[in-house]
């Protein structure tokens, strides 16, 4: 199918940056893995520094209850619509925004596939909490993956979120 017919046809799922041709992702974030067994296979290839100790952050980010599987555009940047938000505006949007840990799953598959890092221009991905009503800023500098708390009301330009994409109806 040519593309400019894909793009009037999907044009919000097509990517709009990065060196992919997969239109989407899905992040399984299990319920049997816990945040710091992620943080160790993200460490096994490449450095990540976090704000709290690997268990406070597995505190403030555990585990769902239950298995979940989402979907997001599998590209570079956060989505445009969230540049400038806060934790507290996206919460009061009603966005369903990436979690921390589906972030770092994200980082991961991202990182296999191309080679390179998402967020690796200076900008980064903001991802609210789900235990305080804060958030965690993830990007890429200086060849290492940080990983920042941040409060419910912090604004910066340079960080965006990365929504999740509906389920097609009967799924």
């Amino acid at each position: 199918m040519p593309l400019e017919l894909l793009k009037k046809m999907f044009g919000s799922l097509l990517p709009r940056s990065g060196p992919s041709d997969v239109v989407m992702v899905e992040i399984e974030d299990r319920s049997d893995v816990s945040t710091i067994s992620i943080l160790g296979v993200l460490r096994a290839k490449f450095r990540v520094e976090v704000s709290e100790t690997d268990i406070a952050l597995s505190r403030l980010c555990p585990p769902p209850v239950a298995t979940t599987v989402r979907r997001f555009h599998f590209e570079a940047e956060g989505d445009e619509a969230t540049e400038g938000y806060s934790v507290r505006d996206m919460r009061k949007s009603g966005a369903s925004a990436m979690s921390l840990r589906e972030r770092l799953l994200f980082e991961l598959k991202y990182f296999e596939k191309f080679g390179v890092h998402p967020n690796s221009n200076g900008s980064g991905t903001l991802c609210p909490t789900p235990t305080n009503g804060t958030g965690m800023r993830v990007y890429w500098a200086s060849e290492c993956l940080w990983i920042r708390w941040c409060t419910s009301t912090c604004r910066d330009m340079m960080f965006r979120a990365r929504l999740a994409i509906p389920a097609p109806c009967g799924k």
